[in-house]
């Protein structure tokens, strides 16, 4: 014969588990016992605008972004060139990006400016020389001239969805003017450099 005093003792245990659950439903309603395994959040989507080729801290930007797009913690949909010479500059993204094993992110050659005698006198097309025999169509991943950039990378950002999508400007905002005068502004985040030095080049 069961004790009474065993069965009282069992529903006030009952009655404190309930009373335990129903306190934590209160202060986090959206507790739930479930034996599904959660779904890993997707990696945030990212275009990289930059001037890489000349000065070193856009190299350096690209290494970490990189690191984290081969970690699966961003997702790097383009690296788009930007401010004067974009050509030279995309030839030698291409080959950084294959000797760094990502042969793939697709690049666009940014819209072109013309170059200053101060830019060239200041010597920027030295960072060119390492990639000078590189050939820009051996480039494993899809490349997009600076004649189509604007309309493919609209479709591109549009495909992927604006909201979805965060535009890492490592270089003067060129190009993503060119986009936001055609109505396209993804959310931006930047690498800030020189406020007083430079703008006369």
């Amino acid at each position: 014969m069961i004790s009474p005093c065993l069965v009282v003792s069992f529903l006030l245990l009952g009655s404190l588990l309930t009373t335990l659950f129903l306190f934590a439903q209160e202060k986090n309603p959206t507790l739930t016992i479930s034996h599904e395994t959660p779904s890993p959040q997707s990696p945030k989507k990212l275009i990289i605008s930059t001037d890489f080729g000349t000065d070193i801290d856009d190299t350096w930007a690209l290494a970490l972004l990189l690191q984290t797009h081969l970690n699966k913690d961003v997702s790097i949909i383009a690296i788009v060139t930007t401010t004067f010479d974009t050509a030279s500059r995309a030839r030698t993204l291409a080959k950084w990006l294959t000797d760094s094993g990502s042969p793939n992110i697709p690049i666009f050659i940014g819209e072109d400016r013309p170059r200053t005698p101060a830019y060239s006198a200041a010597g920027e097309e030295a960072g060119y020389a390492w990639s000078s025999s590189y050939d820009l169509d051996t480039y494993a991943g899809p490349i997009t001239t600076a004649d189509n950039w604007l309309p493919n990378m609209i479709n591109l950002i549009q495909y992927h969805g604006i909201n979805d999508v965060t535009w890492v400007e490592l270089s003067p905002p060129d190009n993503y003017a060119r986009l936001a005068d055609a109505g396209i502004a993804p959310k931006v985040v930047g690498m800030g450099g020189s406020v007083a030095v430079g703008y006369d080049r």
